[in-house]
């Protein structure tokens, strides 16, 4: 369809023709996936010569440039979840498996679908990606790997011969202060002592 074409219409009118060619591609893929699916268990993907002692991994990215991962999301999506599928798209169905786990997949869908019934209007993305992260899978804190350890010892043994270095140093200094002051002690104690000899002796000869 051309612009002319799409300035005459309406703005309800272009959406549901979008929405239209959109149902139509999301029927088409969901007809790929299982053409591919059906190739994988039947293994028959290998008759095709250029596959013949591959896997099916390498046919799929050779032939349709998808990645095995991408396939498999895909195929349990629109078998497990065919409507919800079609309707919030299988990227999404595959994103609250990798978040939120198997075991809460369905549940979190469910309350997706809730939702969705309670407003007029579609569930907008922010609002499904909100109840994606609250029912989210809770991360454990990853544990320090023996590299991570090795170098994090290293750094406080290397702080800790730094901080020895400068006590050491500080020590040095003071003792180098202490010997000052003992010998200007000494100092000023030979020259009283001498004084208090000349003036013993002025007093003798008087």
């Amino acid at each position: 369809m051309k612009k002319e074409d799409y300035d005459k219409m309406t703005i309800g009118d272009i959406e549901a023709e979008i929405k239209f060619h959109h149902s139509n591609s999301v029927e088409e893929k969901k007809k790929f996936i299982f053409g591919l699916q059906y190739l994988k268990h039947t293994g028959r993907f290998r008759e095709n010569p250029v596959y013949k002692k591959s896997s099916f991994a390498n046919y799929l990215l050779g032939e349709y440039n998808m990645r095995i991962n991408s396939f498999e999301e895909s195929a349990r999506a629109f078998s497990k979840y065919p409507e919800e599928s079609e309707k919030y798209g299988v990227g999404m169905i595959a994103k609250i498996r990798r978040q939120c786990g198997v075991k809460k997949e369905k549940e979190v869908i469910e309350e997706i679908k809730k939702t969705d019934n309670q407003i007029k209007a579609r569930i907008r993305r922010d609002k499904i990606d909100e109840i994606i992260k609250r029912n989210a899978k809770k991360i454990p804190p990853q544990k320090a790997t023996y590299k991570e350890l090795y170098m994090t010892e290293k750094y406080m043994h290397e702080r800790t011969l730094e901080r020895y270095r400068d006590v050491l140093q500080q020590l040095k200094e003071a003792n180098a202060q202490i010997q000052k002051l003992k010998t200007t002690i000494i100092s000023l104690r030979s020259n009283e002592f001498n004084s208090l000899e000349e003036n013993d002796k002025v007093y003798a000869c008087v």
